[in-house]
């Protein structure tokens, strides 16, 4: 009983959160979308998308900072960007880039109306939404800091953990994926490239491959060498 009372609550406060960032800056993420009604983009992708559900930005701004990167050596992902609140969270640091991924028609489309009214008045280019797959994305050059709010299962997932996994292994360059559900982080570590670190933070996965890069990155085990992955 008093389990149920509290995680009401907690869900109370999650809403009551994302409606005022959302009237703060004058855009609409906090509704959510089902996995049904994501009719825009092809049967394949949609048996294994998870629904839209907005994160909190609180917690996005913890694990940026528990993971120890300086984003100015980094282009920020967003992987099922959704209607692009990350994104936004996201351009309070000073990556490189922020570019945002969904394959979803229809929320790539209110990503890019929320990215237009918060960007009025503001100038800043570095936040741009792409609708396309994400096997099919091209990472762009650099270091990557890799966001992933559940946004797939299964062999999607699979054939995304294997595209990073392969990303990371280039010389000269750094990944780091923030994903915020076990679900299928073993997909990741079973492509040979990402390890576990437990940390005793908030539930999502920060996972972390270097190959010869990421000078100025802490790890938060210096025995661990150079693959680390954070839940």
């Amino acid at each position: 009983m008093t389990s149920t009372i509290i995680d009401r609550a907690l869900a109370f406060r999650k809403q009551w959160a994302g409606r005022r960032f959302d009237r703060r800056l004058g855009i609409e993420t906090n509704e959510k979308v089902g996995r049904q009604d994501l009719t825009g983009m092809s049967t394949e992708l949609r048996e294994h998308a998870g629904e839209y559900a907005p994160t909190n930005p609180a917690l996005f701004r913890r694990m940026v900072r528990k993971s120890g990167i300086d984003p100015n050596s980094f282009t920020f992902i967003d992987l099922g960007c959704g209607k692009g609140r990350i994104m936004i969270a996201a351009a309070d640091y000073p990556f490189k880039e922020i570019i945002g991924v969904e394959a979803d028609l229809a929320l790539s489309r209110v990503a890019e109306q929320n990215l237009r009214r918060w960007g009025e008045g503001r100038s800043d280019g570095r936040l741009k939404v792409v609708h396309t797959d994400a096997r099919r994305f091209r990472w762009p050059k650099g270091s990557l800091f890799v966001f992933m709010y559940s946004p797939f299962s299964g062999p999607v997932f699979q054939q995304v953990a294997e595209r990073l996994a392969a990303a990371a292994g280039q010389p000269g360059r750094a990944v780091v994926i923030a994903y915020s559900a076990d679900w299928e982080a073993g997909a990741l570590e079973r492509a040979g490239c990402f390890t576990r670190v437990r940390v005793l933070v908030d539930p999502p996965d920060r996972l972390r491959c270097e190959n010869g890069a990421g000078e100025g990155i802490r790890t938060l085990d210096p025995n661990l060498g150079k693959v680390v992955l954070y839940p």
